[in-house]
């Protein structure tokens, strides 16, 4: 699913159980909150709101979608700021209420400031509170990828020197200095200015933050250091002030975040990234006055209060999870395979590179483990001929399994969601081959799929070659990867004599290319792969 890919949600209720196998949802009289539902299935319409979700495959796994009557509170797995328990609930120069922040009863969330007595109100909503038990707090970890989006409108929101934001934070850790224990994450910060005398605001394009968001981490209470990057939305083509709806997300790893806006990647870090911990979600508005306030807006709220009261508008916040499947799997390399041991030679294993060579997945790792014999491709495919769901690049141990980067497990993980799949194993050198039926995957268990006892674990007829009785694997010679071992491959092992090192033309993988390898496409002259 790629970046650009809608992600259909929002508002539709069935009154019926529907199990739908390939899009994992269940829906008994409840709002759908999954992939298409069975309404838009049926009519073709699309009523449903979007996620622009990053390229992979992701599952929902927690979102709310603000329905419920106008003016009552959000879900209760929201609570009320504060103000850090000051006993006015003031937080810089703003009152927090219980009462700013409510339902319009169009599935929509509502978070306003207001002035009382000159005195600025507002609401700020998380998903934690130190005055409950942790039990009812929701919190969010970058587990093997997160993903993160709200949808939010900001044409209600007008005075000078207010700012809202949807950001993460840790309860315990967020400042200590060390942004693996947690960090604050500003998905979207939105300060509001105009240009006021001694206000860096007056340099940008228009003369005003109107077009403006930021993005940031930040990890020491003196916010250094922290990185982050101040986003011109007219860059991506977009106006912020157009009266839709945006929406502002990231993807989060433990060792990476890209920030996104409608689905455009506008910053990518791996600096104060939150790794082993898990954060908190928050929706606010905060003013700090002039002079010296937070941002340097220097605007002072009371000028705008024939604007107020304000407000910004929160269509969805949702939380997706990539989904990853196990998979366990043994195939042989005719080229390498050593007949005296049941194993393949690793006679190149000092020659194989680091970065994989395979354009379909760039994966790098620090080392290679000294039993590996070379990289290979993995790809799952839900119909034979049909375009791979996920490739991944793996290493390939001497004894036959496909292996993690260490080599210590024969267990993959693969970014997919548990399916029936064919596994197809692709090589540099040798003719790829696909499990003869489709295999099921699960997320948590996986069993063995040994292409090298029978002939009848390969797809189709004629794509494996019998090593030795009882043992088959992928045919060698295709030197040149065009699916069929022809004289191009018989050329290449000629032109490319007494070469030595990591060469495609090395077939029978000894780390040299010689009469072993010519003798090896002429051998298998005319052989080629049954993947359709």
């Amino acid at each position: 699913m790629s970046a650009n890919e809608p992600f259909f949600l929002k508002n539709i209720v069935v009154t019926f159980i529907i199990i739908v196998k390939q899009t994992n949802f269940y829906c008994k009289t409840m709002r759908i909150k999954h992939f298409f539902c069975f309404v838009y299935f049926l009519t073709g319409i699309n009523l449903l709101s979007q996620s622009y979700l990053p390229e992979g495959n992701w599952k929902l796994d927690w979102s709310d979608e603000f329905d419920g009557p106008a003016n009552s509170q959000p879900a209760s797995h929201w609570f009320f700021f504060d103000a850090w328990g000051d006993e006015n609930h003031l937080w810089r120069d703003a009152v927090y209420t219980n009462n700013d922040a409510y339902l319009d009863g169009n599935g929509k969330l509502v978070i306003r400031a207001r002035l009382e007595n000159d005195t600025l109100k507002t609401s700020y909503l998380q998903t934690y509170n130190w005055s409950v038990d942790q039990s009812q707090w929701t919190l969010f970890g970058p587990e093997e990828g997160t993903y993160m989006e709200a949808s939010i409108k900001f044409t209600e929101l007008v005075a000078g020197g207010l700012w809202c934001a949807f950001w993460l934070y840790s309860p315990s850790n967020t400042y200590d200095g060390n942004p693996a224990t947690g960090t604050e994450m500003d998905i979207m910060e939105y300060p509001l200015g105009y240009g006021a005398p001694g206000s860096w605001t007056a340099l940008l394009n228009g003369g005003n933050t109107l077009n403006y968001f930021n993005v940031a981490n930040h990890w020491n209470p003196n916010d250094d250091p922290s990185v982050g990057k101040y986003v011109y939305a007219a860059d991506y083509g977009k106006n912020l002030r157009d009266g839709n709806y945006h929406k502002f997300g990231v993807e989060w790893y433990k060792d990476k975040a890209i920030y996104y806006l409608d689905g455009d990647s506008v910053f990518s870090t791996t600096q104060g990234v939150a790794q082993n911990v898990t954060q908190a979600i928050i929706l606010s508005i905060e003013y700090d006055a002039p002079p010296d306030d937070a941002w340097g807006l220097n605007e002072n709220i009371l000028d705008y209060a024939d604007d107020l009261p304000d407000y910004f508008l929160i269509d969805y916040v949702r939380v997706f999870r990539k989904e990853f499947v196990q998979l366990q799997v043994k195939v042989f390399l005719e080229g390498a395979y050593n007949s005296g041991n049941n194993e393949m030679f690793n006679n190149i294993n000092s020659n194989i590179p680091l970065e994989s060579p395979y354009p379909e997945d760039s994966h790098t790792v620090s080392s290679v483990p000294s039993d590996v014999v070379d990289w290979v491709l993995v790809e799952l495919r839900e119909t034979p001929d049909g375009a791979a769901v996920v490739s991944k690049s793996v290493f390939l141990h001497k004894d036959g399994r496909i292996v993690n980067d260490d080599a210590t497990s024969g267990i993959i993980k693969l970014n997919a969601l548990e399916n029936d799949y064919y596994v197809v194993i692709k090589h540099r050198n040798h003719l790829p081959v696909m499990s003869k039926n489709k295999i099921t995957l699960h997320k948590t268990s996986s069993e063995l799929y040994d292409f090298t006892t029978s002939e009848s674990k390969f797809y189709g007829t004629g794509g494996a070659v019998q090593l030795e009785n009882g043992v088959w694997g992928m045919w060698s010679g295709d030197a040149d990867g065009s699916g069929v071992v022809d004289a191009g491959d018989r050329n290449s092992t000629w032109n490319d004599r007494n070469k030595s090192g990591y060469e495609t033309s090395d077939v029978d993988l000894s780390g040299v290319v010689d009469a072993a390898d010519r003798n090896k496409t002429w051998n298998n002259r005319n052989k080629s792969s049954a993947l359709p």
